[in-house]
């Protein structure tokens, strides 16, 4: 990876990360809105959601996967870095605990500050946990470095 600016020192940009099904990204316009909440709010001078889609295709169709990891980063310059690799299933349950964090900086977005993120994964190991998953005080928002997503009574969440 070309370091490009010291937006990566200073971890200031936005990015998404989500799973791809045979190749297609799952719920990608709904992570495209998250990524332009950040973009807005860092004033980041981004590519367009129609440059963005276009980029991520072309790299899709030169690196595929069967089940895939697709991470979209955008620095504070507004260059656009693009990968995708296998996803490995976890088998195994995690054990979380619930934090209320209302002042993490892109609770609503994914920020690549995180500094706080990584504190708060560390707080939950020192006390027998393997993450936290983080509150905004009146619903669950993610976990310190994972979107979250679950399966009951028929429905997806």
């Amino acid at each position: 990876m070309k370091l490009i600016d010291e937006s990566w020192l200073d971890a200031d940009g936005v990015f998404e990360t989500l799973r791809t099904y045979q190749n297609k990204p799952f719920a990608f316009a709904r992570h495209l809105e998250r990524m332009n909440l950040g973009i807005k709010e860092l004033k980041i001078p981004a590519p367009s959601n129609v440059e963005i889609e276009g980029k991520v295709n072309e790299y899709l169709a030169s690196n595929p996967q069967a089940s895939g990891h697709l991470r979209i980063v955008i620095d504070r310059s507004g260059n656009l870095s693009i990968s995708h690799n296998l996803l490995k299933p976890i088998s195994n349950h995690l054990k979380v605990v619930v934090v209320d964090q209302k002042s993490i900086k892109g609770l609503l977005y994914k920020s690549t500050n995180y500094r706080e993120r990584l504190q708060l994964r560390r707080d939950a190991a020192n006390a027998s946990f393997d993450d936290s998953i983080i509150s905004d005080g009146t619903q669950i928002v993610e976990s310190t470095t994972c979107n979250l997503i679950y399966f009951s009574n028929g429905r997806w969440f």
